[in-house]
């Protein structure tokens, strides 16, 4: 572990989090806003890893409760940190400021059961890469994003070429069929207008995935422990597949089931999806336009049946990623937690 990641582990270890920070997109003028909570003499500065945090050079400084900063034009991937005598508190994008993908988020900064926390820039979720413009791949370069597992079949895969950054010098496609809802499915339950239909498939795909596509999950958690992060995983809409690996992998790391639960659920957030913008974008009528809807977005029933599943079967999650996926929880937490 570095020197500034150690400095870091012993502040925050040591004093509790009396500090916070939070980071936001201002849209209308393409910059970050940094917001800063502190009762002591405060300075940020930043970087675009854990490791190359810029402390010998400050972005601000000051002594007051709360304070914004607005930072730089966010063309670049960048990481902050607020330091006091007594913490440092490092803060990230949850959603990148990508065009091209709303859904593809950094898992850094959850913390743990254990009051470790999630490395921020390392793990990424998302859905399909095929829209990226050229700003979004120089946005990623700047991570610098090295390897993507790809859970999408063969056939999405055909129909949507991955778009990808210089930096990828991996790239791991594990397919995955439950959860690829094909053009045509899609379009006839959204004609059957049955919208309990529509969510018991969803239901129905999270319980196969548990019980059959052990290799897939076996094989990217493998990845996750020996490949060169940061690593990015995704599947098409980025949320069923794609969402029972990020639950997984968080509750590897020791995040608590509630946290994992919002994670699931921010997908419904980001895609930012309402019933009248499918009515509209789609010219469908209500009751077509709920099931297209709920086709498009998670509930908390999906992951639900997904955790029921591991435990009829399992017991427990722990027991499921040891034994079922051979995970090695030690080794996922030394590379990914501080």
């Amino acid at each position: 572990m570095r020197y500034l990641e150690l400095s870091i582990l012993m502040m925050v270890c040591s004093i509790g989090h009396a500090q916070s920070l939070e980071v936001k997109i201002d849209g209308e003028n393409s910059k970050n806003i940094v917001i800063i909570n502190s009762e002591k003499y405060w300075r940020i500065y930043s970087g675009n890893s854990m490791q190359n945090l810029r402390k010998d050079i400050n972005i601000a400084e000051g002594l007051k409760t709360i304070d914004t900063i607005s930072s730089k034009p966010n063309n670049t991937f960048e990481l902050y940190a607020l330091e006091t005598d007594t913490e440092v508190t490092v803060e990230g994008l949850r959603q990148l400021p990508l065009d091209g993908q709303p859904n593809f988020r950094d898992l850094g900064g959850y913390t743990t059961t254990d009051n470790r926390t999630v490395k921020w820039g390392l793990l990424f979720r998302s859905g399909q890469l095929s829209s990226l413009s050229d700003q979004d791949l120089h946005y990623l370069s700047t991570i610098p994003l090295t390897t993507i597992v790809d859970f999408r079949s063969e056939q999405e895969s055909e129909e949507q070429k991955t778009l990808l950054p210089s930096t990828v010098l991996n790239e791991v496609l594990l397919p995955i069929t439950p959860g690829n809802l094909s053009k045509d499915m899609v379009m006839q339950i959204v004609m059957d207008g049955d919208n309990t239909s529509a969510a018991q498939l969803l239901i129905d795909i999270n319980e196969q995935l548990i019980l059959h596509n052990q290799p897939q999950y076996k094989a990217f958690f493998q990845e996750v422990q020996q490949a060169e992060a940061p690593l990015m995983f995704n599947c098409t809409a980025g949320k069923d597949r794609t969402g029972l690996a990020a639950a997984l992998l968080l509750s590897a790391l020791g995040v608590d089931q509630k946290t994992i639960e919002e994670d699931y659920l921010l997908t419904n957030k980001f895609v930012n999806l309402s019933l009248q913008k499918v009515q509209d974008h789609f010219n469908l009528a209500e009751e077509q336009a709920n099931v297209l809807l709920t086709l498009l977005t998670v509930q908390e029933q999906y992951l639900a049946k997904a955790l029921s599943t591991i435990e009829q079967n399992y017991g427990t999650v722990e027991c499921f990623l040891t034994e079922a996926l051979e995970v090695d929880i030690t080794l996922l937490k030394s590379k990914y937690l501080y």
